[in-house]
C-alpha cells in the first residue's frame, strides 16, 4: 500500500502543478520500484499455532507462517505510531522484498532458458512441470 500510496501522490502533485497526469511519471510499477512486477506477498493466520507465509510461488504452512502473521502486526502498529526502529526494520524489508523478488524473475527465466535449451526449441514453452 505505501507503494500505491507513493505513486498515487507524485501522479496527484503532477496534476496539481498542471503538468500533462503522468508525463514525467513511468509507468506503475517501474516508477516506484524499477521493476515491472511487484512481488505477491501474503500471510493468514490459520489459527495461533498456523497460517499460511506466500512470496510469489513460494508457500511457507505452519508455526513460522503464524508468528511472520503476529510480527507484521505487531511491527506495523509500531512502525505507525512512529517508531525510528521499526520504521527502519520495514524499509529494510521492503528493499529486501525486492530484491528477492528481482532473483525469483532471474531463477524463472534461467529454468525458462535451460527448458528451451533442452528441448531443442528456440520457441517459448510452458512452465516446466
Amino acid at each position: 500500500a505505501d507503494i500505491d500510496g507513493s505513486y498515487v501522490a507524485r501522479m496527484i502533485k503532477s496534476v496539481a502543478c498542471n503538468e500533462s497526469a503522468g508525463e514525467h511519471l513511468d509507468p506503475y510499477p517501474i516508477e516506484t520500484t524499477g521493476m515491472e512486477s511487484l512481488p505477491t506477498i501474503s500471510c493468514v493466520s490459520l489459527g495461533f499455532r498456523d497460517g499460511l507465509l506466500v512470496f510469489n510461488e513460494w508457500v511457507i504452512p505452519g508455526l513460522l507462517a503464524a508468528f511472520a502473521k503476529w510480527f507484521v502486526q505487531f511491527s506495523k502498529v509500531r512502525q505507525m505510531k512512529g517508531n525510528p526502529v521499526f520504521d527502519a526494520m520495514w524499509h529494510i524489508a521492503e528493499e529486501l522484498s525486492f530484491f528477492f523478488h528481482r532473483l525469483d524473475i532471474w531463477r524463472k527465466d534461467l529454468q525458462q532458458r535451460i527448458w528451451e535449451k533442452l528441448s531443442g526449441s528456440g520457441s517459448p514453452h510452458p512452465e516446466p512441470p
